[in-house]
């Protein structure tokens, strides 16, 4: 039945459980930097869109 819940289930969205990375710290501080780039670039088009 679809409304039944599995064991897995209720481990894996268990708010009491602490969530685990699948990513190391290196590729994490990478993924960082790429973004800060495009977070600056997404600021300049809102002031570019909030000028006008």
């Amino acid at each position: 039945m679809a409304d039944e819940m599995t064991l897995q289930d209720v481990e894996c969205c268990d708010a009491a459980t602490e969530r685990k990375s699948h990513h190391s710290d290196k590729i994490k501080s990478n993924l960082v930097s790429r973004l800060r780039p495009i977070e600056v670039q997404i600021r300049g088009v809102k002031n570019l869109i909030d000028k006008n």
